[in-house]
């Protein structure tokens, strides 16, 4: 009778023993298997685990993904239902994995004496990771990326979230949550905060913040209210507003975007005002300028540009504000006076003058053909979709599927089945309420918090 009793008790203890076997060896293990594996040149190590985790090397037996473990080119790791990862790459990058994932570290080299030389790829295979990234992103456009089977993001310095999901993310509570202890939140609208991107560009481009943030701009790179975007010696841009204005900006200029509101349910509502502080610009106003001429107004350090629905070319020159006008109408404010400019009609200051020649280069923005459903628009999109959905805290990430891409900034989500690539009109609960820890937070790692945080029955842990 006692063997039979025995019997039983075993079955009943043997699943979440073995569980809690796997956490307490996440804990405890990290410091050892850190010292057996330890190598110069490693990609990084992790920095933190609760649950189980695993690693995978290309080589050799599956190890323990305790704290300490240095991690290398090829790794796989892996998360339990409850694990946990927190992962510190040797650029300084930041990740937590989620439970239930799986990521390749496929490239991981940083250079420090040559930035540009470094790189970074991921492989998302399974689930998804909360990420801060480091120096490789900062170093240019195309050194850090992430696969996934059916797309690629380009990372150009952000912090995101990737997640495959399998119809798991239109709810925000956990799997193991009772539907009553966690009650379900309503999905949010996906906004665009970006007032413009960069629709095309040559040479170096970089935005600064309204905090004296620098930031390098790439092709498709989101410009906010308050930027100041600065174009290099030899290089171009061309902008494209959320009101359908374009701007294009000459070599050694600074344009800061002043103000910018745009709701295409009330374009009269709208506000574009921007500054030129240096260098020259062409520009073609958009929907607030239709709506509201009195709205939008481009100003230099001696001039206010009013506009009349037009396209014109504004110039910073030693002798003042150089103004020409190729369609509509603008007024120009000097002081107290307003100088009225007509196509075909240039101004230096408060004095009509000889027309300045524009190099080619300079294209007028009219003519550049821009897709801004794509640039800005959004798609209905079903909450529990299948796919890799992307959620942009800071900076900018390209979803790449064959030729087809969009761009995301800050506070977008994007989402790609393979087939399509959009912006969810809504954003799934699963995403916008995430309750994996971000990077740089800590884990509890004890074994009670282990337990309490699992899903495990504490009760059925030996005691002494």
């Amino acid at each position: 009778m006692a063997l039979k009793a025995h019997s039983v008790m075993l079955r009943v203890l043997r699943v979440p023993m073995l569980a809690v076997l796997g956490a307490f060896l996440a804990v405890l293990a990290g410091p050892i298997a850190s010292a057996q594996t330890q190598s110069a040149g490693g990609a990084g190590r992790i920095d933190g685990a609760r649950g189980v985790v695993t690693v995978q090397p290309v080589r050799g037996p599956v190890q323990i993904g305790g704290r300490g473990l240095q991690l290398n080119e090829g790794d796989r790791i892996s998360t339990g239902t409850d694990g946990i990862a927190l992962i510190l790459l040797n650029d300084g990058t930041r990740m937590t994995m989620r439970p239930n994932s799986q990521l390749v570290l496929e490239t991981v080299r940083y250079v420090a004496a040559r930035p540009a030389e470094s790189s970074m790829v991921l492989g998302l295979l399974k689930g998804g990771f909360r990420a801060v990234t480091g120096l490789i992103a900062k170093a240019g456009p195309g050194t850090s990326q992430v696969r996934t089977a059916t797309a690629t993001l380009g990372i150009r310095g952000t912090e995101f979230d990737a997640r495959l999901c399998e119809k798991d993310c239109a709810s925000a509570r956990p799997a193991s949550a009772p539907a009553a202890s966690a009650p379900q939140r309503a999905a949010p609208r996906n906004r665009v905060l970006a007032a413009a991107r960069v629709v095309r560009m040559r040479g170096d481009l970089t935005a600064r913040d309204a905090n004296g943030r620098v930031r390098i701009l790439a092709e498709g790179g989101p410009v906010y209210p308050g930027d100041t975007v600065a174009t290099a010696d030899r290089s171009i841009a061309i902008l494209a507003f959320r009101d359908e204005s374009k701007v294009t900006l000459a070599s050694n200029t600074q344009f800061r975007v002043t103000d910018f509101v745009f709701d295409p349910k009330q374009p009269r509502e709208g506000r574009f005002v921007a500054n030129l502080l240096q260098g020259g610009l062409r520009a073609f106003t958009g929907l607030v300028g239709k709506a509201q001429p009195a709205n939008v107004s481009f100003r230099t350090a001696t001039a206010t540009i009013g506009v009349r629905g037009t396209g014109m070319d504004i110039f910073v020159e030693p002798g003042g504000t150089r103004v020409q006008t190729w369609d509509g109408i603008v007024v120009v404010q000097i002081g107290d006076r307003q100088i009225e400019v007509g196509v075909g009609v240039c101004t230096l200051e408060d004095k009509t003058t000889q027309c300045r020649i524009v190099p080619d280069e300079l294209t007028r923005p009219d003519g550049v053909q821009v897709d801004f459903d794509t640039l800005f628009g959004t798609a209905d999109q079903d909450a529990d979709a299948a796919g890799l959905y992307v959620q942009v805290r800071d900076g900018h990430i390209r979803i790449q599927v064959g030729d087809r891409f969009i761009d995301l900034g800050a506070g977008e989500v994007g989402f790609t089945d393979g087939r399509i690539v959009v912006r969810p009109a809504v954003v799934p609960p699963g995403i916008a309420f995430d309750g994996t820890p971000l990077p740089g937070d800590s884990l509890p790692n004890d074994i009670g918090s282990l337990f309490s945080n699992s899903g495990l029955d504490n009760r059925n842990v030996c005691t002494p």
